[in-house]
Parts: C-alpha cells; structure tokens; sequence
C-alpha cells in the first residue's frame, strides 16, 4: 500500500546495504515507510520496487515488474550493469556506457530543481544535493529519459523513463 517500499536484496558482493541505512535512517520521519521484500505474487501499485539486484530483471520477476509498472507502479533502479538488468533496460530503449575512468571523481551536477522528486530531496536545504562524487558509474542517455541530475552535458547521472502507465526513476 502507500508508503511501502519492496526492496529486492542487495547485490551479491555488496560490502554495505546502503539502502537499508537510510531507510533505518528515516525510520522516524512521517510519513512513515515500510520495508517489505517484493512478493512472489503481483505487487501492489501504490508501492516503489527498489531494485539493485540482477534476479530482478531475470525469469519471472521482469513479468511481476512489467505488470507492476503497467498498473501504475513506480520503480527505482540503481543501474548496477548485470546482464539481467542491462538486457531490460535495453528493451526499454535506455542503453547503458560506462562512466570512463578520471582522475577526478564523478560528480552529480545540475538538477532538475522543479522535478517533484528532486524538490522533496531539497525540500528543507539545497545542501543534499551536493557532494555526490562516485569513482565509477553508468552514463544514462538523455534521449530515451528526462534527467533529474546530470554527470556531464551529455550524460545523466539520475533519470526518469515512463513506462506505459507507470514511471521508472534510474541511478
């Protein structure tokens, strides 16, 4: 129902659940969110299906996820580049580049002020939207998705793609 979060497991290989931090991290903001794991059945469309996970995108859990996103669902993906996920995507008509390595790390630039996901981020302070550096990552086309925050003018770092009645957020 509304305020559920189905968090699939964290990747394998994964040192910290970073996810699960923050959400223990706003376990006491209202309105409050409950964690469930996604449901071996239809999951229900006024959740958000966080998913980092490449089984999320493989076998019967990608007809779950369509027919989630097809009765209104939201999803977000933390693009992570397993075979599973880059093939669904890819579907979706978003090809994944890899980030070339820098001396420098990455950083999220150029937000999206007005985006209602980007405006509840910044709500309070515009500070949380800087500093987020990352020494590798996933160039998203700004084509195919409306960028939210970019890594450069032509690569976004965080974006959002429609998908038939519902909406996929990509970071």
């Amino acid at each position: 129902g509304p305020g559920t979060l189905l968090v699939d497991p964290a990747p394998v290989g994964s040192g910290a659940d970073f996810v699960i931090a923050a959400w223990k991290a706003a376990a006491e903001l209202e309105p409050a969110l409950k964690l469930a794991p996604p449901p071996p059945g239809r999951w229900p469309a006024r959740a958000v299906a966080v998913l980092r996970n490449d089984n999320s995108f493989t076998g019967t859990a990608v007809s779950r996820l369509e027919t989630f996103l097809e009765s209104g669902g939201t999803a977000l993906v933390f693009v992570t580049g397993g075979a599973g996920q880059t093939r669904w995507l890819a579907e979706h008509g978003v090809a994944l580049a890899s980030l070339p390595e820098q001396s420098e790390p990455w950083q999220v630039h150029d937000w999206t002020l007005d985006h209602p996901l980007v405006a509840a981020l910044s709500q309070r302070r515009l500070e949380v939207l800087l500093g987020w550096d990352f020494k590798q990552g996933w160039a998203l086309p700004l084509n195919t998705l409306t960028p939210l925050a970019r890594w450069s003018e032509t690569a976004a770092a965080i974006g959002e793609l429609r998908a038939v009645q519902g909406r996929i957020v990509l970071c």
